[in-house]
Formats: structure tokens, C-alpha cells, sequence
């Protein structure tokens, strides 16, 4: 239909607007015109046709022609057509619509009729106001130019990069500042191909991409051809859009405002929210693309990754607070199929987990908008024997949080390297340990020679092909399916109480080989050419950061690296070294002498003590009750200055080895000491670079080991033991007398107060009771406790 009144002057902007174009264009377009006026049914072939007729017939009256040629006829018959098509367009659409028309065909018009693409889509067009479709065709069109018509509409081309990243991968402004430097319309397009529903990909996605880009960007001075050594997983992303579609479809939606309430609130609730997610199912559209995306993957081991908008996010890591999950993926396509939706439920039902909330709590960003993606990618490795897992795998980071000798530079950086994957270098696993390396001396090690057997790694995750399920076994037991030829840089031999270099695969067997990298660090490139990458990547970004890899060896030493993830590096604010005052040994409480980092907390209120009791609990749940006790405690000391000190790994997976408290049941103390008693000078194992540290650091705890009874080192264990205990203020009557010989909290009073000095310099440290009155210190403690 035509409207009176405007239609005609908006008509004529049409007109000189396609009067700009050659003539086969203008042409050209006022056919793609008539196919939307007829399609939105605005006017049909036989009706233009007449009108087209009956215009022609108008023009030949006004002219007093009473008879002319066929061709000429045919002439006028297309004038009349032209301004009829602008006319019907004009009183309908908007300029504006037609340039978007004019965009989505862009290649076809530079490529039939010599049109420049500047000139196509140089317009006026409001981009960032756009459909997501209308961009991802004009970023089609770009990306099917020739290299000349690439460069002509460049700094349109910038524009529309600009757009797509924030609509695709992040709009965190911190992200695009680096973001538009690197990553091109070809990678943007490379995500939309792979992309299942809407949305962006997320914070995990994005700086795997990134930080890919920036390696393989040819830059001066670079030290190696990066682009070989480096790749990154095949990979596909389910945009965040799905996730609230999934809430919705499910009748969760609500389960949002739970970050707002209190964390025993949270706590109590996660259950029930956790089996409505993960008993939840997908909109019936989304399910299918899924079922077709991955039919054709069977039998290709998968890993389903959380990518938050708010992940890896610029000064906050958010390292372990969501969950991945392998897939072995060599079942029936439907098991697989159930697998794979199954485990991006989990994904989804992890925002709303204590810790994770409890993270953006402590971090004061529970008010900015979170929303999940999820980065779906192939597992590196191979096959050794039924097992399926990489050589290598591990997390680096650009400053290196542990320097046990002078010889080591922060900035050199660090690596926890593994063999197989790398959930046992990221997490702290039972009586086994990684690799740490210095990576500008990577040969160095932080035990003594005489104990690198006893701090080796026993056991290897990975993929059970057979079992169709992830698994952890033995070195020995992988080594029984044969030795690979890559081994040799990997073990070392064991013979006669010695570890020897082994030459070939033939010196190892499943019983006398040693995992020590020894070859590997000694004899390749490997911690040269990551140390190198790290360097450039921090360059790029201008923070610290961290990286996790999976690596494969070939057998003359060669590898290939694959990045999994990039994302900022946990760092404390820098705080000046305190002196350190001598106060008698009767009122010191504890002292420290190795990885101690410069801090200081004063007028201490309370310290809450797990005894060696621990130890002697009989059952499991009740070591996990501990945990939950010290959680219930520590959502109460809210501003109340605290540390927490027991045996072992605070957070391990094994409960033999320390208490298996969770982030969001610590995150009060100030200080976490993990009490060592070493054997013959023998290093209990670091956490340093573990998700736990990270969680640490970010939120501004300190952790250091106490070695009672090494040489100067005070560990005043009766002021713990036989002062009065309040953990019954905490925690209910029957509670407080079942555990109270296994957990104990100690207060102290503003007349008595508590201190705790570390100097990192001196590699010193003390807690004190520090007397505002003169007293007879020899039984000042005994005095508070009697």
C-alpha cells in the first residue's frame, strides 16, 4: 500500500541514494526491492504490472505521443517500473532498511558489477543498533573480498569488528582496549560458525582466543616462529543466551536472586536448586543442535568448560569456582548425546554454588550481571594403550609466586607440570605431586636432590577408553600398556637408589621409572620457548596472567603446544616488610622461617585451631562435619580479625592429608597456617599456583607452613591447647562438645592481643601476644589461659 503525505520525499531519497550506484546495480537492487514488496505482500506481480502499464500510458499522454517503437515502449515501461519500485519502498521501508539490503548483498555487487566496497557499505548505517544477523552477513560479505576490497573498506570493517566483539565474545572494556589489536573478522567469523543458540561465548573462550592471537601475531623481536609450537583444541561455544533460556524453559528463572541472601541461606539451598537443574532438559531447538553438531564426534574424547561472562575476567580469575567435565564419549550417539547435555547442566547449576557466590561476594561484583557459555573442546592427547591422555598438561603463570632461592626472578615465571591431564596440576591431589618449575631455572628443583622420588608424581589421570569413564591410575599401571618413545623425557630410571638419565624407551619399565621431566627441562626448548610465550602474552596484556596447556611430545624432543586458557594471574598488593620486635619465646605463639610473604595482621581476635586429633577421627563424615564446623565459624567472623591454623593442606581432596574445607568456608581468616611436621628435612608439598592459592590471593589471605620442630622455628602448641575454648559461641551445644577436642577457638582480647608479623625479606615471621601492660612474661600466657 502507499501512504499519502511522506511517502514521495522519502521516495526520492531512495532514488538519490541508488542514482549513486552504476546503473546494473541500481538495477540489480530494485529487483531484490519488488522481491520484498511482494513478499511482504505490499503488491503483487499482476497488480504492479497494471500500474507499470497504466504509468507508462501516463507518461506517452503527457509527452502527446500517440505511437513509438517497441523499444522504445519497452523503455518507457521500465521507467515507469523504476519509479513505481522507489515509490511503494519509500512509503513502506526506511532508508536505513535498504542500506542493510544493499549490505547483504555487497559481495555479489562487487563482484557482478565492479562496485567498490566502500561504496556499498560505506553508509550511515547504525551498527550497534543492528540484528545480530544483519552484522554476521556484513562480516560474510567482508570476509569473501578480495584482498584489494579488504583493504579499501577497512576502516569500515574496523567498526563492524568493533560491534561483533562485544556482541560475540565480551563487552568487558578492559577486553576490547586489547581485543581490537588482535583478533580479526576471519576469527570472529570462524565463532559465529561455531556457535550454538545466541549470545557471547564468554571469558574463557575469549581469552583462550586472545591470548592464541597474540603468540602467532608476528611481532619484533620475537624470539621463535610461535605459530609453531602453538595451536588451540578445536573448539565449539554455546552462547550465554542459552542458559537463561534453559532457566526459563525449566522454571528456575527466579533461583537468580539467590546471590542475595546470606551464605548458610545459599548453603542450605544449593541441593535442591542443583537437582532442579541438572534434572531440568533443553528447549527442544537447542537440543537438536546439539544432536546435530556433535553426531559426527563419537568416539573423540570432549571436555565441557564453564565460560562465564564475568570468567577470566581482568583482576579476577574466577580459577576453579566453576566445574569442566570429561567426556570419553565412546558410548551409543544417544548415551553420548545424554553425557553431554548432562554435564552442561552441571555447568549451569554451578552459578549458583556456594563458592562461586561466595566469590562474588568477597569480590564485591555480586551486583554485576553473570551469565554462563560454555566452551566445548576436544581433549588433547593420544593413546597409550586403552588410556587416552596428553603428554604433558599444566598451568604456567607469567610471575612466579614461590622463589625458594635467590637464584630465581619472579618474572622468570613458574610452571606445574604434569603427565596426563592436567586436573592434577591445577588442584591439590592427595600424597602426589607436580613438577614445579622455575622457568628461568628450570632445572632447579625446591627439594633436596635426595627427595625428588618421594615428590614425584605416582598417579596420572585420563581417559579410560575401554571404561567409556576418566580415571586415575597409577604411572606403573600406565606404563604396563608399553612405554612410548616420548618417555624418555619424561622418566627417569631408577636404579640401585639412584634416578639416571634414560636414553631410550628401553631403559624404562612399569616398575623403576620415575616421573621427573629431567630430559624434558634439561636437554629441550620446552621451558625456554613457554617462558618466551608467557613473556610476549604479558606484554600484550600489560597484567600478570596465567596459561593452561596440553603438550605433545615427539621423540626427538620436538612438541607441540596446545593452549587451553588464558586468564589474569592472582596477585596480593604489594605491602612493605615489617620489623620484626623479639619478644619473649613464652608469649610467641608460633614462628616461621621459610615462604614467608611480607604482611601483617594485628589485634587478632580469634584463632581457631584444628588439632592434631584430626588425625585419629575414624570416619569420613566426620571429617567433613569438621570442615562444615570451621565453615559455620567463619561465616560469623565477618570483620572480626581471625586465623585458622591445623595440620596438612587446608582445602585437599584427601582427608588423610588436611581439612577438606571449601573456599566460601575460609574466606573470613586473614591467615591460614598449615602445620608441617617434616620428617628429615623432607618439603611437605606447596600449594603454590593451585586453584586454592588462587582463591587465596585473590582474596587477600595469607597462607604459610609451620615446621614445628625445625631449627628456629617455635610452635607453641599448649597456649592452643589449654586455653579456655568458645566454640560452643559458634556452633550448637551437641557440635561443640563432640568436636571440641578436634577444633578449638581461642579469643583474645583488646588487653591481649595478638599479632602476626612476616617479612618476606628476611624470610621471617612471628605471631605474638603483644602485652599492653608491663608483666611478668614468663606466666603472662599462663595467666589468660588459668
Amino acid at each position: 500500500m502507499v501512504r499519502p503525505g511522506f511517502e514521495f520525499a522519502r521516495s526520492f531519497e531512495i532514488f538519490r541514494f541508488l542514482n549513486d550506484l552504476p546503473q546494473q546495480a541500481q538495477d540489480f537492487m530494485r529487483r531484490r526491492m519488488r522481491e520484498v514488496l511482494k513478499r511482504d505482500r505490499i503488491v503483487t506481480e499482476t497488480r504492479l504490472k497494471e500500474l507499470t502499464r497504466k504509468k507508462a500510458i501516463e507518461f506517452q499522454r503527457r509527452e502527446g505521443v500517440l505511437d513509438e517503437s517497441s523499444a522504445v515502449w519497452d523503455m518507457r515501461l521500465g521507467e515507469a517500473k523504476k519509479q513505481l519500485t522507489d515509490l511503494y519502498f519509500g512509503a513502506n521501508y526506511s532508508l536505513d532498511y535498504l542500506k542493510y539490503m544493499v549490505a547483504e548483498n555487497a559481495s555479489e555487487l562487487e563482484a557482478a558489477f565492479d562496485l567498490r566496497f566502500d561504496e556499498v557499505l560505506g553508509f550511515a548505517v547504525n551498527v550497534e543498533a543492528a540484528d545480530i544477523e544483519f552484522l554476521v552477513k556484513r562480516m560474510y560479505a567482508y570476509d569473501r573480498l578480495s584482498s584489494e576490497g579488504k583493504q579499501r573498506a577497512w576502516d569500515e570493517a574496523q567498526e563492524l569488528r568493533i560491534v561483533l566483539l562485544e556482541r560475540l565474545v565480551s563487552g568487558q572494556p578492559e577486553f576490547l582496549r586489547v581485543a581490537h589489536k588482535y583478533l580479526e573478522i576471519a576469527d570472529l567469523h570462524r565463532i559465529y560458525d561455531r556457535i550454538i543458540g545466541g549470545g557471547k561465548v564468554g571469558g574463557k573462550s575469549a581469552g583462550m582466543l586472545l591470548a592464541y592471537r597474540m603468540l602467532v601475531t608476528p611481532q619484533e623481536g620475537d624470539p621463535y616462529d610461535f605459530s609453531r609450537y602453538f595451536k588451540i583444541p578445536e573448539s565449539w561455544y554455546i552462547g550465554d543466551n542459552v542458559f537463561h533460556a534453559f532457566l526459563d524453559y525449566n522454571g528456575v528463572l527466579s533461583r537468580r536472586t539467590q546471590k542475595f541472601k546470606d551464605m548458610a541461606t545459599i548453603d542450605r539451598e544449593y541441593p535442591e536448586i542443583h537437582r532442579q537443574i541438572v534434572e531440568g532438559h533443553f528447549p527442544l531447538a537447542i537440543w537438536e543442535q546439539l544432536r546435530q553438531t556433535f553426531a559426527s564426534m563419537a568416539g573423540v574424547p570432549l571436555i565441557v568448560r564453564s565460560s562465564s561472562l564475568l570468567e577470566d575476567n581482568f583482576g579476577l580469575s574466577f580459577a576453579g569456582k566453576y566445574d569442566s567435565y570429561f567426556l570419553p564419549n565412546q558410548g551409543t550417539p544417544e548415551q553420548n548425546l545424554y553425557e553431554l547435555g548432562l554435564a552442561i547442566r552441571k555447568v549451569y547449576a554451578g552459578v549458583f554454588h556456594p563458592n562461586a557466590l561466595a566469590y562474588r561476594k568477597r569480590n564485591e561484583i555480586i551486583y554485576r550481571y553473570e551469565s554462563m557459555a560454555i566452551l566445548i573442546q576436544q581433549v588433547e592427547g593420544r593413546r597409550f594403550g586403552r588410556y587416552y591422555m596428553p603428554d604433558l598438561a599444566g598451568v604456567v603463570f607469567s610471575e612466579n609466586p614461590y622463589c625458594w632461592t635467590r637464584r630465581i626472578r619472579k618474572q622468570d615465571g613458574m610452571l606445574r607440570l604434569v603427565h596426563g591431564l592436567g586436573t592434577r596440576a591445577v588442584e591439590r591431589v592427595g600424597e602426589d605431586y607436580p613438577r614445579i618449575v622455575a622457568l628461568g631455572q628450570p632445572t632447579l628443583r625446591p627439594e633436596d636432590q635426595a627427595y625428588t622420588e618421594k615428590y614425584s608424581q605416582r598417579y596420572v589421570d585420563a581417559i579410560d577408553i575401554e571404561r567409556n569413564e576418566l580415571v586415575t591410575i597409577p604411572v606403573s599401571e600406565l606404563l604396563s600398556q608399553g612405554v612410548a618413545p616420548e618417555h624418555v623425557h619424561i622418566m627417569s630410571r631408577r636404579k640401585d637408589g639412584d634416578l639416571l638419565e634414560a636414553f631410550t624407551s628401553i631403559d624404562l619399565d612399569a616398575e623403576n621409572s620415575v616421573v621427573t621431566f629431567e630430559r624434558l627441562l634439561k636437554k629441550t626448548q620446552f621451558a625456554r620457548v613457554l617462558r618466551a610465550a608467557v613473556e610476549k602474552i604479558r606484554r600484550c596484556y600489560q597484567i600478570e596472567l596465567d596459561l593452561e596447556m596440553a603438550a605433545e611430545l615427539k621423540p626427538n624432543g620436538d612438541f607441540a603446544i596446545t593452549l587451553l586458557q588464558c586468564r589474569p594471574q592472582s596477585l596480593r598488593v604489594a605491602q612493605d616488610a615489617p620489623n620484626l620486635p623479639e619478644p619473649p619465646t613464652e608469649n610467641v605463639l608460633f614462628t616461621v622461617a621459610r615462604d614467608v610473604p611480607s604482611a601483617r595482621v594485628d589485634d587478632v581476635q580469634y584463632v581457631v585451631y584444628v588439632s592434631d586429633a584430626y588425625g585419629s577421627i575414624a570416619n569420613d563424615h566426620d571429617r567433613y562435619e569438621v570442615a562444615r564446623i570451621i565453615g559455620r565459624v567463619n561465616n560469623q567472623l565477618e570483620q572480626r580479625p581471625a586465623i585458622l591454623l591445623g595440620p596438612g593442606r587446608w582445602g585437599s581432596s584427601n582427608l588423610r592429608l588436611g581439612v577438606p574445607v571449601k573456599y566460601w568456608e575460609i574466606n573470613n581468616f586473614k591467615l591460614l597456617g598449615e602445620i608441617a611436621r617434616s620428617v628429615n628435612g623432607a618439603v611437605p608439598e606447596l600449594s603454590f599456583g593451585t586453584h586454592f592459592f588462587q582463591d587465596l590471593v585473590e582474596s587477600g589471605i595469607f597462607c604459610i607452613p609451620i615446621y614445628p620442630g625445625e631449627r628456629d622455628v617455635i610452635f607453641n602448641e599448649d597456649l592452643l591447647v589449654k586455653s579456655p575454648n568458645c566454640l560452643g559461641k559458634f556452633v550448637e551445644p551437641e557440635a561443640a562438645e563432640h568436636f571440641g577436642e578436634v577444633v578449638r577457638v581461642i579469643e583474645f582480647t583488646p588487653d591481649l592481643p595478638l599479632r602476626v608479623l612476616l617479612n618476606g625479606k628476611l624470610e621471617r615471621g612471628l605471631c605474638f601476644i603483644d602485652y599492653k601492660k608491663p608483666r611478668e612474661t614468663p606466666e603472662s600466657w599462663k595467666e589468660f589461659v588459668g
